[in-house]
């Protein structure tokens, strides 16, 4: 047992039959009166160490208004009986799945129920006071909750989403299911209420192969991108390699100058013909 004042050792001693076992301390003054204040208890450990955090563990109380219930404290002795400062860290304890604040098919904030193409897009939030959003998940299904049309895939903390659909079918409604972990690891599911893709000239004669007739040149680009065999009723989006819709348009001509080099997929729509091409910018 050694004792020590303002970090100074002044006494030691050898007990030679230790308790073995024990639970906890009992601060005893053999008959004197004592005031105790800010007594802490530490345990030895090696260079890591596990903290329990659970009703029956070392941490016990879950975090409320993003307010730390939980705290580790650390010094280090060498050999020479000299202390370090004490060094601290305070932890929020998160026993809760996130909240979702909206979920929304489309690009923007506002919800949209039908589509005209072939692209999905998406936009969200969820929060968590605690531990923060770590990763959202998204897969997209013809009916809520199923990945029959994209499987999951980890976006990260990525809050927007496109994607262009390869086989689509007028009528379809697409959904949008999302999954949200936050820091602790908890998880929970949301799912869009869907949008509808509709024939945008329903009940319209389609010219057949109309947009097989169109030429996207030059590929590779890198000032303009013309479009030749361009009609009224055509139009055009361009998605960029993350799926991200960046452009929207229906002239046979787009400056690209300030575009960033890259693969671009244009996906050419007229009526309900739908196709789709790559196109490099350099």
């Amino acid at each position: 047992i050694k004792y020590y004042i303002n970090d100074s050792l002044i006494v030691q001693w050898q007990d030679p039959e230790p308790l073995q076992s024990g639970n906890s301390i009992s601060l005893r003054t053999a008959g004197c009166s004592a005031e105790y204040d800010n007594v802490s208890v530490y345990k030895s450990r090696s260079e890591t160490v596990s903290v329990e955090v659970s009703l029956s563990g070392h941490m016990r109380y879950e975090s409320l208004n993003a307010l730390p219930t939980g705290k580790v404290k650390s010094l280090a002795l060498d050999l020479y009986d000299n202390w370090s400062l004490q060094e601290s860290e305070e932890y929020l304890i998160d026993w809760s799945i996130p909240e979702l604040t909206f979920l929304n098919d489309g690009s923007f904030s506002n919800d949209i129920d039908t589509i005209t193409t072939a692209l999905i897009e998406g936009n969200w939030l969820a929060v968590d006071i605690h531990s923060s959003i770590g990763t959202y998940e998204i897969a997209i299904g013809t009916l809520p909750s199923l990945n029959d049309i994209m499987d999951w895939t980890d976006l990260g903390t990525a809050n927007l989403f496109s994607q262009v659909l390869s086989t689509t079918e007028f009528g379809t409604t697409y959904h949008i299911a999302l999954r949200a972990t936050n820091g602790a690891g908890l998880t929970d599911l949301f799912v869009s209420d869907g949008q509808t893709l509709i024939d945008p000239n329903l009940g319209v004669g389609i010219e057949e192969n109309t947009l097989a007739e169109i030429g996207i040149f030059p590929n590779p680009a890198s000032d303009h991108l013309y479009f030749s065999g361009f009609a009224p009723g055509i139009s055009y989006t361009i998605v960029d390699s993350f799926g991200k819709k960046i452009f929207f348009g229906d002239s046979p001509s787009i400056d690209i100058s300030n575009w960033a080099a890259g693969m671009y997929t244009v996906l050419l729509q007229y009526g309900s013909d739908i196709r789709k091409e790559k196109v490099i910018l350099r």
